[in-house]
């Protein structure tokens, strides 16, 4: 099944406060304004692209997944296409994992439309790391992985860590 609704978006950021870097400005703003699509959760998975590689708290997802089935998902996930109508999900893993708890549960159905950001795959690895950046802490090993993958790739936007904070383990 390879059927994409597409939603128009009008709304544009004006700027993503604290974002020192004019790459992370201009790949937020592509997002805001790229059009929304919605795809069935059966056709999205966990990406290796994700930087978040640590388990989930089971208590906090099962939190969100409550929210989720409360009020729905309040922010797009972002996805790259990989082939045979599968879609990996960069940004919003967390999100995933709670819609499919609310599967395994019967709470949803396996196609319960999901509002998706469809992106290249040579953009997932920063904008996943972007993004998860800005949100709950990650975990320090997770960070510095995604840095290494990052330089491997030659995307590093970065020759310091000025545009993300790093706390030093004490």
């Amino acid at each position: 099944m390879s059927t994409i609704e597409t939603i128009t978006n009008p709304k544009q950021r004006k700027g993503k406060k604290g974002t020192n870097s004019a790459q992370a400005d201009a790949i937020y703003q592509a997002l805001d304004s790229m059009e929304a699509h919605v795809l069935p959760l059966s056709a999205l998975v966990q990406s290796a692209l994700n930087v978040r590689k640590r388990p989930v708290d089971e208590k906090a997802l099962s939190e969100l997944a409550d929210s989720i089935q409360s009020v729905g998902v309040l922010q797009n996930l972002v996805v790259y296409p990989m082939g045979n109508d599968v879609y990996g999900v960069a940004a919003g893993q967390r999100r995933l994992l709670a819609l499919q708890q609310l599967v395994e549960k019967g709470h949803i159905a396996p196609n319960y439309p999901v509002s998706v950001k469809i992106v290249p795959e040579s953009d997932a690895l920063i904008i996943s790391l972007m993004e998860n950046s800005h949100r709950e802490a990650m975990h320090p090993v997770d960070q510095i992985n995604a840095f290494i993958d990052l330089q491997k790739t030659g995307q590093l936007p970065l020759k310091s860590g000025r545009y993300w904070v790093l706390v030093p383990i004490t």
